[in-house]
């Protein structure tokens, strides 16, 4: 559908909004692609109850009438220990999503960049 970042993404969900009743997003592994993975689910996030009618689902549920309950999060696989190394070369994912980490060094603590690794999508998934 559109990364967070992309000027075209609101206008798009709006139009979904005028035309639908409920809009359900759900972020996939591409949302996060050329960018920083807490900031685009920061500004997704932001996105939440767009128009009364748009519900960003990132690890939560919405209840609707007659009892539906719909369930949202973005699908991250589990990688067994001994194939991690691999995976994490093969995959575009552990390329194209960064995540920002503290570091301390002499002068305090400072937030780097680093790439997503196996770890990081290994507890989402749990």
């Amino acid at each position: 559908m559109g990364r967070p970042d992309m000027p075209s993404l609101k206008p798009f969900l709006l139009a979904r909004c005028e035309r639908f009743k409920h809009i359900f997003y759900v972020a996939g592994n591409h949302c996060f692609y050329a960018g920083e993975y807490e900031t685009h689910l920061q500004q997704l996030q932001a996105l939440d109850n767009l128009n009364f009618r748009m519900y960003f689902l990132h690890n939560k549920s919405c209840f609707l009438p007659n009892n539906v309950r719909i369930l949202g999060t973005t699908l991250w696989s589990h990688v067994p220990r001994e194939s991690a190394s691999r995976i994490s070369r093969s995959l575009n994912d552990y390329y194209a999503i960064s995540m920002m980490k503290e570091e301390t060094s002499g002068d305090g603590k400072r937030k780097a960049r680093r790439r997503l690794t196996v770890d990081d999508t290994n507890e989402w998934h749990a």
